[in-house]
């Protein structure tokens, strides 16, 4: 069974392919199911960015899809971008909408949007890192309406260059600090198959999934990140395959916020 459970549609700012078309895309890849987390980011650092949702408009679509393909699970979830300006406006909207899923994402570091090349060219290589895993243990320690958390390494996506991988040869400390973090609030972490799309890694690399399961990790999600039909359940073969090396036998899907096992 496959299940991607990290999909945008038009609903969320960045991306202009509609809901239904990535449904479609998912069913032509004949996955069994798919989970829409759309973007919700407020008071994200860059005032021409807005990253709200349309809540009426999300259900109604969702419901259409439901109708049109009964054959096939689709869930409604969405990605939380963290910051401690955002958590108490988060935590509402999470509250008074009915989702199945929520993944818990960073996308900026100290009001500097990550992805921005001045993100990259504040500091030395080595301390960015650093910071972006200090900041991403805080978001995940300090707010707990989340189930699993997005795209470790995320800084990598967008870097100007190779190398910003975060591995857990170079940053083990750090790296088990999230970890046992997550471990010990009942949450799970997703592979992102984004990452592949520029380099050689998912996000997080599979070291640091190895490590997860070695700590007793057990919840563990796939998504592609897709924002286009072209990247709908990207490269799921073998994330699929590479979650079963680092010794999981199952993936996990949600439904009203509760995990649900399927053997990979």
């Amino acid at each position: 069974m496959k299940y991607d459970f990290h999909l945008h549609s038009s609903i969320s700012k960045d991306s202009t392919e509609s809901l239904m078309d990535m449904v479609m895309a998912i069913r032509e890849l004949d996955l069994d199911g798919m989970c829409f987390t759309e973007h919700l980011d407020p008071y994200f650092p860059d005032e021409f960015e807005t990253f709200s949702i349309d809540w009426d408009s999300y259900k109604s679509q969702i419901s259409a899809a439901r109708a049109m393909f009964p054959e096939m699970e689709i869930y409604m979830g969405i990605e939380a971008g963290l910051n401690p300006h955002s958590y108490e406006e988060i935590d509402r909207q999470i509250r008074e909408n009915d989702v199945d899923f929520v993944l818990g994402s960073m996308h900026c570091t100290d009001e500097m949007t990550i992805g921005e090349f001045d993100y990259y060219e504040r500091y030395d290589k080595r301390k960015t890192q650093e910071d972006y895993m200090k900041c991403l243990i805080k978001n995940m320690r300090d707010f707990d309406n989340y189930d699993v958390v997005a795209h470790i390494g995320f800084l990598s996506k967008f870097a100007p260059d190779k190398g910003w991988e975060i591995r857990y040869s170079e940053f083990p400390d750090y790296v088990d600090e999230l970890l046992k973090l997550v471990i010990q609030k009942g949450k799970g972490i997703e592979v992102n198959t984004s990452g592949l799309k520029k380099s050689a890694f998912t996000l997080p690399a599979k070291d640091i999934i190895k490590r997860y399961r070695e700590l007793g990790g057990e919840i563990i999600t796939i998504g592609s990140d897709g924002h286009s039909r072209e990247f709908a359940g990207y490269e799921f073969d073998y994330a699929a395959l590479m979650v079963k090396q680092c010794g999981f036998t199952h993936g996990a899907k949600f439904s009203g916020r509760k995990p649900k096992f399927y053997e990979l």
